[in-house]
């Protein structure tokens, strides 16, 4: 007697959740830090974005800030102040993601020494060419 096979439907990979902190560091002249992503990423080169990236398993929004803008600047992030949480689903390198995207506004103590994931930073106004320079999660941030 012959079988037909079963045909395997290949099973959806699980949402993972990404919590992501990104820090809108102001100036005295109210302009915004972006720094320009190196050549050393692997997405999104040459596109500016604000100080931040993904959260440690088990490290809290304002622990991932302070450790990000200390890793990505040299600097330390004072006056720290959360002033969004966005949550969203996100498809990306062929899976679906849960984002929490927690942003803070700080001020930076010290001499900005960029990483090697950035090559370049200046302090941009808020309005007109901001938006159209910045990698999508950090729109998300500023104009969402």
């Amino acid at each position: 007697m012959l079988r037909a096979k079963r045909s395997k439907k290949a099973k959806p990979k699980a949402k993972r959740f990404v919590r992501i902190v990104e820090a809108v560091v102001s100036d005295s002249r109210g302009r915004v830090l972006v720094l320009k992503r190196s050549g050393n990423n692997t997405i999104y080169v040459g596109k500016w974005q604000f100080p931040g990236g993904k959260a440690r398993v088990g490290e809290g929004a304002k622990q991932a800030i302070k450790r990000e803008v200390f890793e990505e600047t040299n600097c330390e992030c004072v006056s720290l102040k959360q002033i969004k949480r966005l949550t969203f689903s996100e498809y990306f390198r062929g899976r679906v993601s849960v984002v929490e995207l927690v942003s803070f506004s700080c001020k930076l103590k010290g001499t900005i020494c960029l990483s090697k994931d950035h090559c370049e930073y200046k302090f941009m106004k808020s309005n007109g060419p901001l938006k159209r320079i910045l990698a999508p999660i950090s729109k998300k941030v500023f104009f969402d």
